[in-house]
């Protein structure tokens, strides 16, 4: 509304374009998507490369980018090329119910014994976590935590390693032999179990805020991912972001005009209010930097009420000190069904872990060869858990939290 008032010959027609059954690539093929929508950085990174997403880099100064943390920025940018604007900061952390985990595990050993214990002391489960349950996003983290990349410098895949075979064989002992873990359990039963104080540990989102703290109140904890004990790496989930995008013209049909309010709509949309009022009513994390040190400020000074959340909201933050770069090459599109279907069958007993890293990869190198993804038009990347922890790490250097 505060943007078609300063922008009296502009209309904007709101609504869930997926909700409504719409496929975005497919309409973009079609000249029909619509001009500006709002996208997870890697599936926009996908659709940039396939020519359906404009280049902001050469409509928008270096100057623009700047109001972002690079992490972010660098979500949202391929081929040297920034192709959106992020509104947010989005990975998954560790939530724990202090009533049973006064608290955190700092190691998966210490997981292990805490659950362990919680299990035997109060006979619920230690944890609720699926594995294979959201497609790999989450257990991305435990695969860079045993040392594992998806892809490598070039974007060729490295799912079959010895890293994927000690983490999938890592939760089925913590599942299926030891009975700390629930098993079968889908995000939305993982959310029941532990909101019903059937569950003790969690890893989920800050998303989902909106259903802990009411549930669970000041006995709701927040904090990183653990060390893996075998490792010393801590597990590393994806830090990625969502954003507006702009259609290219040729996917949208948009004119010069149109696009140059598109322009002027995606920058109001990740402005500083805007960003504060997705922190202000969902807690959200801001990528604008304006925006993020104003949140630093507010925590530091345990301004949020009730004044718990200051608390989880630190912890929130914490884990992004530990995180890897999400990819966003068209690739990555084949992560998602190669490991569900090989993680499920390895998990019902089907085919070994061995086996079942090397699927994946024989399945990723299948659809990059039927994508014509050849190694030759492969685009160069840095996913280097070590240096996406440096780079992290300089961003968050303000005392206990950071400053981006």
């Amino acid at each position: 509304m505060s943007f078609e008032l300063l922008s009296i010959n502009l209309y904007i027609d709101l609504f869930n374009y997926l909700h409504l059954g719409h496929s975005l690539e497919t309409d973009a093929k079609a000249g029909k998507a619509p001009i500006v929508y709002r996208d997870t950085s890697n599936d926009a990174g996908s659709l940039f490369a396939a020519g359906l997403i404009l280049n902001l880099s050469a409509y928008l100064n270096q100057s623009v980018f700047n109001q972002y943390a690079p992490i972010s920025i660098k979500n949202f940018e391929l081929h040297g090329s920034v192709y959106g604007l992020p509104d947010t900061v989005n990975y998954i952390l560790m939530f724990y119910n202090k009533q049973y985990v006064p608290y955190p595990p700092n190691t998966t050993q210490q997981l292990i014994q805490i659950a362990t214990n919680v299990n035997k002391t109060y006979h619920i489960w230690g944890i609720a976590y699926g594995m294979t349950s959201e497609y790999g996003y989450r257990f991305a983290a435990w695969f860079a935590g045993f040392g594992g990349h998806i892809f490598n410098s070039q974007g060729m895949p490295q799912m079959n390693s010895s890293a994927m075979v000690e983490a999938l064989e890592f939760w089925y002992n913590l599942t299926y032999n030891l009975h700390i873990n629930a098993p079968d359990v889908t995000p939305s039963i993982e959310q029941q179990l532990f909101t019903h104080n059937e569950a003790a540990i969690i890893f989920d989102g800050p998303w989902d805020l909106g259903i802990y703290v009411p549930a669970l109140g000041a006995n709701l904890g927040a904090a990183p991912l653990p060390i893996v004990s075998q490792t010393g790496l801590h597990a590393a989930p994806f830090v990625g972001s969502t954003g507006w995008v702009i259609s290219s013209p040729q996917a949208s049909g948009a004119t010069p005009q149109q696009i140059q309010a598109a322009l002027l709509f995606i920058q109001f949309m990740t402005s500083y209010q805007a960003e504060m009022n997705l922190w202000t009513y969902a807690h959200d994390i801001p990528a604008n930097m304006k925006a993020y040190n104003t949140v630093i400020t507010e925590l530091n000074n345990d301004n949020l009420t009730p004044t718990y959340l200051n608390g989880i909201m630190k912890g929130v933050l914490e884990q992004a000190q530990y995180g890897q770069k999400f990819p966003n090459i068209p690739q990555m599109n084949f992560y998602w069904d190669g490991f569900y279907d090989y993680a499920t069958e390895y998990y019902a007993n089907e085919i070994t872990a061995t086996v079942a890293s090397q699927k994946m990869e024989n399945y990723m190198l299948s659809q990059m060869q039927q994508a014509g993804i050849t190694p030759d038009l492969l685009l160069p990347i840095n996913l280097n858990l070590l240096q996406s922890y440096e780079l992290l790490s300089n961003l968050f250097n303000l005392g206990i939290l950071g400053l981006w």
